[in-house]
């Protein structure tokens, strides 16, 4: 109840800008979770196999990768307000053709549009956040964050796995598992994000701690870069290639997880939805423990910690026979692997000045850099065809063979850093 406690009076004492920002998260976490659950399992049904579904996310991530550094870029230039707003609209257009054109060209152009609103909007989420917030607040800003991120993606889940009944229920759709009322529902959680738009209209131009809407000339991005030692520019590339191990690792199995339950250990679509939403809710305590992990033992090393105790549950996944033994180890991994990530994303904004923050997030961010969406990206397709050929285990053993690498190099690489996240030499030549 303490953890809890400590929670709400971090939300409290946040700035206005922080707290609209945490009120759209809850929109958008919302409307994407419930898309998120029925969009695979509403290709499925109809009639795209694994390997086509797994293209799908190559081209998503490849979008998403090719934006990236541009979207770095334009944060500067245009603000984070102005790439917020453009960035949610463009995905909602994606969601909307995604439901309603199913066939395969249609879907393509929808992955591409949406990947390339999402580092539009997420490369300056982290660093909007950074810049309304003091230093010694971010961990438990950023443990808050993606609380809300597992909370509404609970809730999303739990409802678009019960969505499709009620809209066969209601009429509206012939049968709970039938095409209409896959598409229908996933329009219902499309339809949340305007909502979130509101939220971010309300936002200013101005933070705390510096400017929000952009740089001189010789403050961008791009000249800050080049101006780094070459001790700071190393480790950069760094966490970069980290962020892509962890891409490889994440696109192998995660976009699959709905269809391992559905198809592989052979739940209904509402069990599947109360099995994601449980996975959302067991990442939400190990996220409560995520300050006081960090604290006790450094960002880097809760970070290193979480990854590697979270790989033996991906083993339970593979070698899962009972229905109840891969929805265990779902849950331990959900909730273990969260014990890191707000310390995580704290590090990576602590690590370089404040006018490099979109940059690097642009580079190395999990999960708007581009490393880790092209990483994404290759997983992705390599992960539908191992599920053809080789069945749903074979896509947890290929994320471990991934994660581990980047774990071991993070740790090995930061492990003696200061829990402010300082990297090695981040002076400017």
């Amino acid at each position: 109840m303490s953890i809890v406690a400590d929670q709400l009076g971090h939300l409290r004492r946040f700035s206005p800008p922080v707290r609209r920002l945490l009120l759209f998260t809850l929109f958008a976490g919302l409307g994407n979770a419930v898309w998120n659950l029925l969009f695979n399992l509403y290709l499925r049904q109809a009639g795209f196999r694994q390997d086509f579904i797994g293209d799908l996310n190559f081209w998503m991530a490849m979008a998403s990768a090719s934006a990236a550094p541009l979207a770095g870029l334009l944060s500067y230039r245009l603000g984070q307000r102005t790439m917020l707003l453009a960035g949610v609209t463009l995905h909602i257009v994606g969601e909307f053709i995604s439901v309603w054109f199913v066939q395969p060209t249609a879907l393509i152009v929808a992955m591409a549009v949406m990947g390339i609103a999402f580092p539009l909007w997420i490369v300056s989420y982290n660093p909007f956040m950074a810049v309304h917030s003091h230093p010694d607040e971010r961990v438990p800003l950023f443990s808050v964050v993606n609380t809300i991120w597992l909370g509404t993606a609970m809730a999303g889940s739990v409802v678009g796995g019960w969505l499709p009944g009620l809209l066969a229920g209601l009429g509206l759709a012939a049968e709970a598992q039938s095409v209409g009322a896959y598409r229908l529902a996933a329009t219902a959680g499309v339809l949340l994000f305007p909502a979130g738009l509101v939220c971010l209209l309300a936002l200013p131009r101005a933070g705390i701690t510096g400017p929000t809407d952009g740089f001189a000339e010789d403050r961008s991005g791009r000249a800050g870069l080049r101006s780094l030692s070459s001790g700071a520019l190393g480790s950069v590339a760094i966490l970069t290639g980290v962020s892509a191990l962890v891409g490889l690792g994440f696109g192998s199995y995660f976009p699959f997880v709905n269809l391992y339950f559905r198809e592989g250990l052979a739940a209904s679509p509402g069990l599947v939805g109360l099995i994601m939403g449980a996975g959302q809710a067991a990442g939400i305590v190990g996220l409560q423990f995520a300050p006081s992990l960090a604290r006790r033992f450094g960002q880097v090393r809760a970070v290193a910690l979480a990854q590697a105790l979270a790989m033996p549950c991906l083993v339970g996944m593979a070698l899962a026979g009972p229905l109840w033994v891969g929805v265990v180890f779902y849950l331990g991994r959900y909730a273990i692997w969260n014990t890191g990530s707000a310390s995580f994303d704290a590090f990576q904004m602590e690590a370089v000045p404040d006018r490099l923050r979109a940059t690097l997030n642009s580079l190395a961010g999990i999960p708007s850099g581009v490393g880790f969406n092209l990483a994404w990206a290759l997983g992705s397709a390599l992960a539908g065809r191992l599920i053809v050929a080789h069945g749903y285990p074979a896509i947890f053993l290929a994320a471990i063979a991934f994660t581990l690498p980047g774990t071991a190099i993070y740790f090995l690489r930061f492990r003696h850093k200061a829990d402010q996240g300082q990297l090695p030499a981040p002076d400017i030549a």
